[in-house]
């Protein structure tokens, strides 16, 4: 077991910080209660979860885009920066 929490399972999965609560309700994962009362979930359920689910009923923000998912984006060049005069 992987534990993590929800803020860390949105940044590892790119989701909105509700979605584990989300997924928890609906049944696709299980949330661990810590006897601080902090909820926990399990990151070796939840790469299962998104293996076995299709995409319609849980998705992960990890392979979308800002544009959506079919978005093609190509990555700029880097621009060299020419520093500033100083007076």
């Amino acid at each position: 077991m992987r534990p993590a929490t929800g803020d860390q399972v949105a940044t590892i999965y790119k989701v909105h910080p509700r979605t584990p609560s989300n997924w928890a309700s609906k049944g696709y994962i299980t949330a661990y209660e810590a006897p601080t009362g902090e909820i926990y979930y399990n990151l070796d359920e939840i790469d299962e979860a998104l293996t076995k689910r299709p995409r319609t009923q849980m998705r992960d923000g990890r392979l979308q885009s800002r544009l959506g998912a079919n978005a093609r984006v190509k990555r700029l060049p880097v621009l060299a920066v020419e520093p500033e005069a100083t007076s």
